[in-house]
């Protein structure tokens, strides 16, 4: 991925991070940033004074959306939505055996009806949790459509295929694999840009 940014002051660059990009923007609150696949689309960005054009694309009414994003400052969230953007949490706030892991690890169900992580966790491990939620979810609606916009989830680490040194990564990413594994749907990437659960908070 690459991060493009723009500065109150006029500064203007590409970075290959989002740690980096943070790092760089943090404290601009008119910084303009945005995350993209290639460096041409990055650069075209920049081109374009912070302005893209917006794909016109009909989502999937039917399916659940997940993403995890640091954006705001105070570690990693997850939310999980509809193709409308409206949080899907309240199907599992009943869940009493969601709700003690969420207590045990000092998770919570944040005013923007996220799940806060805080700032231990990667971004990568949101994106992990998001999947469990959502397959969650999933199951009980009854819903065949997942999508996430993180390929490293959808294509390794809920299939099984997990090299990270974090236990708690380990043991969920095993935990995924078998729900998914008995899952009668699919699991699809969509891109950031458009995925309506997106925590980017890209300006």
């Amino acid at each position: 991925m690459f991060y493009a940014y723009i500065l109150n002051n006029g500064g203007k660059g590409i970075v290959d991070s989002w740690d980096k990009c943070e790092a760089i923007v943090k404290g601009q609150s008119s910084a303009k940033y945005k995350k993209f696949k290639t460096i041409e689309e990055a650069t075209e960005f920049i081109s374009n004074n912070g302005s893209v054009e917006k794909q016109i694309v009909t989502l999937n009414k039917n399916a659940i959306y997940f993403d995890a994003g640091t954006g705001r400052g105070r570690g990693v969230e997850v939310r999980i939505t509809r193709s409308n953007g409206t949080s899907l949490l309240s199907y599992i706030k009943e869940n009493k055996s969601f709700m003690e892991i969420l207590n045990k690890h000092n998770w919570f169900i944040n005013e923007f009806d996220n799940i806060e992580l805080g700032t231990n966790y990667t971004n990568n491990f949101g994106e992990l949790l998001g999947c469990y939620i959502a397959l969650i979810i999933a199951n009980q609606v009854n819903c065949k459509t997942i999508y996430g916009d993180s390929d490293l989830v959808i294509k390794y680490w809920s299939k099984g295929n997990c090299k990270s040194d974090d236990d708690l990564t380990k043991k969920l990413s095993n935990t995924v694999t078998k729900i998914r594994n008995n899952f009668n749907g699919s699991i699809n990437h969509i891109s950031g840009d458009i995925n309506p659960a997106d925590l980017g908070f890209h300006k």
